[in-house]
């Protein structure tokens, strides 16, 4: 079994797989991560996995601070403000921390900044769904772009946590 990856620095990576909930919905901090193109070979319904790589976006907060001084009502970015200072630089780096399936992607608009949780101008989005955040980081050594990563026979494999596949329909993201 392999798995499609993509490496985000942290604390951008574990936002993707903190489990938050929004109007009675379960999701993660960040439910919309993006890039500035498409990445070739991952589409929508593609199960994802998110590693953290060695570098730490000492800027992160000051982004979020941002966001939420724009959007005062912005829970979300409240509670990843919160997320990063309780955690800060001790976020596992150089490790899968998580996965996450394919929602839908498009190029995005001002809307999206609350989902995204950083500035969405000429960024290309990833809609994610059904993330699940990993017990234990899983060490591997990333790459750009999207990678594949293969479990060593002996070791944890990534699950999706048993749960069924929720069929992309209504708004991609």
């Amino acid at each position: 079994m392999q798995l499609k990856c993509i490496t985000l620095w942290q604390p951008w990576a574990s936002l993707c797989v903190e489990p938050w909930t929004e109007d009675d919905v379960e999701t993660t901090l960040k439910d919309i991560e993006t890039r500035g193109r498409p990445i070739a070979g991952l589409e929508t319904g593609d199960r994802l996995g998110i590693h953290a790589g060695r570098t730490y976006d000492k800027e992160a907060r000051e982004i979020l601070a941002d966001i939420l001084r724009l959007y005062p009502d912005c829970e979300r970015a409240q509670a990843a403000i919160e997320f990063v200072d309780e955690h800060g630089t001790y976020l596992p780096r150089g490790a899968l921390v998580g996965a996450a399936g394919i929602r839908g992607q498009r190029w995005l608009t001002y809307r999206d900044v609350r989902r995204a949780l950083c500035p969405c101008d000429r960024r290309y989005g990833y809609g994610l769904m059904d993330q699940d955040k990993f017990e234990e980081p899983i060490e591997a050594r990333g790459f750009q772009g999207m990678w594949r990563w293969t479990p060593p026979e002996e070791g944890p494999a990534p699950s999706d946590g048993g749960r069924p596949r929720r069929p992309v329909q209504g708004r991609l993201f």
